[in-house]
């Protein structure tokens, strides 16, 4: 399934490159904009919902760790700008990635949800059944944004290569949610975390050009930015009905920031 994606995407860009002309940055000048789709895949998030323990006839089980799997989402990356010519260009860019991931199953042994931590009036609060198993659900809300404020100077390195260097300013922003809701034959548990982070701060890079001809073209960047930033976030952990039915209930609630965060 990725392959086919991959070859599809690879034709859409093939036919999109042969339709539009190159532009070479020391001769025009004016106003442009560009539009970049990708498929991306959120990688180290290590979402870890719960912890499953299979007791099987013993005293002691296989633990496994359950992980939420992130998709692949369909995200772009928009910029515009204007031209001075050999002197540069001045260019606004925005990328972002949004995903909702979610699984559902029924568990027969121990189940621990490990989404708020511990709590100390509710204990380790673990969902124990062997028949017919602790019944959960699993869920995950991300986003992901960029903005970018860059000068890009152009260097002619021959005929048909060239580099930009780029220097700007970066604005990011990531937040993330994540919920679990399970049940054995005795008790319910809730647990949910939400966290929101953003910095800002400079951003230094090259773009080398190789244009094959006056239709077709390949482009190689790489670019660094070091972020100062903060970050804040929120648990919340209770059993019972939650504060949706009868007594029983007990929750705790957790908050924390820290605003002298650093980042690449």
């Amino acid at each position: 399934m990725l392959a086919r994606k991959m070859f599809i995407g690879l034709a859409a860009l093939v036919i999109l490159a042969a339709a539009t002309p190159a532009m070479a940055g020391d001769e025009f000048k004016g106003w442009y904009g560009a539009l970049d789709l990708a498929l991306t895949q959120p990688a180290g998030l290590d979402q870890n919902y719960a912890s499953h323990v299979d007791y099987g006839d013993g005293d002691f089980g296989e633990v496994e760790r359950l992980v939420l799997d992130n998709d692949d989402n369909l995200d772009f990356t928009a910029a515009f700008g204007y031209s001075f010519g050999k002197m540069g260009m001045l260019q606004v860019s925005y990328w972002g990635t949004s995903g909702n991931d979610s699984f559902e199953d029924t568990l027969k042994g121990g189940v621990y949800p490990v989404v708020a931590g511990y709590s100390p009036n509710i204990g380790g609060g673990y969902l124990y059944d062997t028949s017919p198993g602790v019944m959960f659900e699993a869920e995950s809300d991300m986003k992901a944004t960029l903005w970018d404020i860059d000068y890009i100077r152009p260097m002619s390195a021959g005929d048909k290569f060239s580099v930009n260097w780029i220097a700007g300013l970066r604005v990011a922003e990531f937040k993330e949610n994540i919920f679990f809701d399970g049940s054995d034959s005795y008790d319910r548990y809730l647990q949910e975390r939400h966290i929101s982070s953003s910095g800002w701060g400079f951003k230094v890079g090259a773009t080398a050009n190789m244009d094959f001809t006056k239709q077709f073209g390949l482009e190689a960047a790489l670019a660094v930015s070091f972020l100062q930033g903060t970050s804040s976030g929120s648990s919340s952990f209770c059993d019972g009905s939650c504060g949706h039915g009868p007594s029983g209930f007990q929750q705790d609630d957790t908050e924390g920031s820290d605003d002298s965060m650093r980042g690449e």
